[in-house]
Parts: C-alpha cells; sequence; structure tokens
C-alpha cells in the first residue's frame, strides 16, 4: 500500500544567524553559558515490492536545540517552530527548566581554547543525490530487486527493494563565540530477496549499498545479485552440535560488535566504572556512590556496559556484583595491538571514534 507525506517548504532562514542569535538572546536572557544547534534537511525514501511501490515518502524537516547554563545547572529544549513566539518559547523554556535543574560539576561547553575547525571540503555533501528524477529514484530500487530475483530459480519472492537519499545541514553555536557547520548527503539503495528450496524451505538475506554521491554508488545491479548470494547460501543450514570451535564473523556482525563496544567507551562514567571494576569487584550501590551518581543512572551505565559484554552482573542474596569481563577487555587490547600502526595514537583515536559514534546516535 502506497503511503505519502507532505513536503515541507524550504527553509529560508539563515542557519548560521539563527543559531547566533538565539544564543545572544539567551546570555541576555540570565544564561551564563549557552549553545544552540539548528539543522534542516529533505529526504526521499522508496520500496517497492515484487515490481509494485509499496511505500514512497519524500519529506523535509528542521529543528533548533539549545542548552542553556546557569552556573552549573543546565537544560535543553527544543522545537521546529522557527517563529518569533517559536523562539522565544524556545529561550524561556531552557531558562526555567536550568533553575530547577540539580547542579552539576561536570557541566559547561567547552573552553575557547578547546574549540577549532576543519578546513577544507570535507567530501560529505554532494549535490547529485537528488539528480535522479522521482521515476527513475523508484526504478533503481526496481532494478536491484528485479536482479535479485532473476539471479536464480530459487529466488522465490522478495521483502522489496529500496531506494533513499537525502541531505542535511547542522550548525552549532555557543556563547564562545564558535560557530561551526557542515553539509551531510547521502544515498542508498537495497534488496531482500527470499529463496526456496526444493523441499519448500525458505531463507531470506539482505545486501545494500552507501554512498555520500550517487557517482560513487554501486549499481543496483550488482547490489541485488549479492543479496542473491548471501540468501542462497542460507539455503541447506543445519543444526551441529554444541562444541568448541573457532569463529569467524562475517564483516557486518564484527562491525556492529566493535560499535556497541565503542558507544560503551564513550562515556567519562563508563570509563571509570571499567577502571574501577578493572581494581576490584563492586556493588551497583557503591558504584553509584563512588562516582555520585543515582541508581537509575548507574543502572542505565551498567545496562549499556553488560549489552557490549565489558562487565559481569552476578546476583548474590539482593545484591548485584560486578566483575570486569578480561578476556573481553584482552580481546580488545589485542585488537588495538593488531591495528596499531593503522590507528597512531589508540587511546586518544579510539576516544575521537566512541565520541563520534555517540554523535551518530543523536
Amino acid at each position: 500500500m502506497a503511503t505519502e507525506t507532505q513536503t515541507l517548504n524550504p527553509v529560508e532562514t539563515d542557519l548560521r544567524d539563527l543559531a547566533t542569535s538565539v544564543v545572544s538572546r539567551a546570555m541576555k536572557s540570565g544564561a551564563t553559558a549557552a549553545e544552540a544547534v539548528v539543522r534542516e534537511g529533505s529526504e526521499f525514501s522508496t520500496v517497492v515490492r515484487m515490481g509494485e511501490v509499496e511505500t514512497l515518502k519524500e519529506s523535509g524537516s528542521r529543528a533548533i536545540g539549545l542548552r542553556t547554563f546557569l552556573g552549573q545547572r543546565a537544560a535543553s529544549t527544543y522545537s521546529s517552530d522557527f517563529s518569533k513566539d517559536g523562539i522565544d518559547r524556545l529561550i524561556s523554556g531552557a531558562l526555567e527548566l536550568a533553575r530547577v535543574t540539580s547542579e552539576d560539576i561536570f557541566s559547561g561547553i567547552p573552553e575557547p581554547d578547546q574549540l577549532g575547525s576543519l578546513q577544507g571540503d570535507l567530501k560529505l555533501y554532494y549535490d547529485d543525490v537528488y539528480s535522479l528524477p522521482p521515476d527513475e529514484r523508484i526504478d533503481y530500487a526496481r532494478r536491484a530487486e528485479r536482479a535479485a530475483l532473476e539471479a536464480d530459480p530459487r529466488m522465490k519472492n522478495s521483502d522489496g527493494g529500496s531506494f533513499d537519499a537525502a541531505t542535511g545541514h547542522k550548525v552549532l553555536a555557543n556563547s564562545h563565540g564558535f560557530v561551526g557547520e557542515f553539509r551531510r548527503s547521502y544515498c542508498s539503495v537495497s534488496a531482500a530477496p527470499i529463496a526456496q528450496d526444493e523441499n519448500g524451505n525458505m531463507q531470506r538475506d539482505y545486501w545494500f549499498a552507501l554512498a555520500r554521491t550517487m557517482s560513487k554508488l554501486e549499481s543496483a545491479e550488482s547490489v541485488g545479485r549479492e543479496a542473491a548470494r548471501r540468501t542462497l547460501r542460507r539455503l541447506g543450514s543445519r543444526k551441529i552440535a554444541s562444541t568448541q570451535v573457532p569463529i569467524v564473523l562475517d564483516p557486518m556482525v564484527a562491525g556492529s560488535i566493535l560499535d556497541n563496544i565503542f558507544e560503551a567507551l564513550g562515556n567519562q562514567h563508563r570509563r571509570e566504572i571499567i577502571y574501577a571494576l578493572g581494581l576490584q569487584p563492586h556493588s551497583i550501590s557503591s558504584l553509584a556512590a563512588m562516582r555520585d551518581l543515582s541508581l537509575p543512572a548507574i543502572h542505565k551505565h551498567i545496562k549499556i556496559l553488560e549489552n557490549a559484554d565489558l562487565i559481569i552482573n552476578k546476583k548474590s542474596g539482593r545484591i548485584h556484583f560486578l566483575t570486569l569481563n578480561r578476556q573481553a577487555i584482552q580481546g580488545i587490547q589485542e585488537w588495538l595491538i593488531q591495528y596499531q600502526a593503522y590507528w597512531g595514537n589508540n587511546e586518544e583515536t579510539l576516544e575521537n571514534y566512541a565520541h563520534y559514534l555517540n554523535e551518530e546516535k543523536k
């Protein structure tokens, strides 16, 4: 069933001027420090199934976020209303929330000497992601699905082929005089075929390609054929008896595991928890007291570290005791040593990459 969303009118406001204006007004209203982020973007997405358009979406979006500080009290507000009244509410709301927020000795914006910029073209944005007319974008998705279905007689059905394109513009300004911005773009194509063997057993897999520019996007046909290959290799799979064997992870699986680890280590509190557990086991309440965190906050950090398999949580009676998963930590260390020549300064690069992952999640 086809769906369609309304396309917003292009944002005519200069985003740099808006961001600096909001910061200036927040400071004049009593904030001791402030930072604003303004975003705008557009996206196109279509999914076809068995050659027919199933979903079709083209939309635009815009938003502004403001974080204000009153000493060591901080609060944030967000809005998509760029009108004068909307900006007034954004600023007053952030200040009102900051007044009733608990103090945080670690809160604040970067000092001026910690701010910088990257010069030159970062190759993140290309106009050509929207160079294809809508009919050809839909056809791109059809071609990927068709290539997958025609790759082998055992390809019997499909969960669809897709094509997506998007652009975005982001500006950040703060009360230390920093104003930075970047643009980004991407386009992607995917296919998810279903194969069936002679016994009626079915398997599904998928493949995709993603690029900043259409000139570097893989052809729809190559993506479809790879999706078919990955699906066909699943046919005839069987369970094996429990045993100890070496494990070779698919690159996509290995990448997701590393992402979880780097995300877990991308927070100062979680790195301090890892350090403390490296010295000795701790209960959750003792870690909360050491880090001066509330129990809900420490439980959130513990859950993320558990999901990354970096710590072990064992219950004794009503008390949870946490220990470091030294085998996992050793694996990370061995991986870093293996790629030391590529990473250079391991610790700095690891921390930078972790912060990058956290920004991508936002």
